[in-house]
């Protein structure tokens, strides 16, 4: 059932690429402009040769090493400093908040204190 040498495209189109290389088009035409893949175009489609696609697979999988790596680090804890000053940011803010509250509106209160006498 596996793809023989002879089912095997020399060559597919973007689209085709971009699922078998789980990427954006930017992406893909980032590589090409590296140099990583190599492509041609035809009439008006882009074609991407399948050998430039497993030689790019087999790059980075021999850059790893075999190694489990994770996708992506965690985001650094925020020293000291930064928290007083993300703190102080909030307390400034929370202060503009209270300066800038409407006023309050005389029509509710005055029916307010209609309701309390009645």
């Amino acid at each position: 059932m596996g793809e023989t040498s002879e089912d095997k495209p020399l060559v597919v189109g973007m689209a085709k690429a971009k699922v078998l290389l789980d990427c954006s088009n930017d992406q893909l035409y980032d590589l090409i402009k590296a140099g990583e893949l190599d492509s041609y175009v035809e009439a008006t489609r882009r074609k991407i040769t399948t050998a430039s696609i497993e030689r790019l697979i087999a790059k980075r999988l021999a850059a790893t090493a075999g190694e489990f790596q994770r996708c992506s680090k965690a985001p650094p804890k925020p020293s000291e400093e930064t928290r007083r000053k993300i703190a102080a940011a909030k307390e400034r803010k929370a202060a503009l908040n209270d300066e800038r509250a409407p006023p309050p509106n005389r029509r509710n209160a005055r029916r307010g204190c209609r309701a309390l006498l009645l």
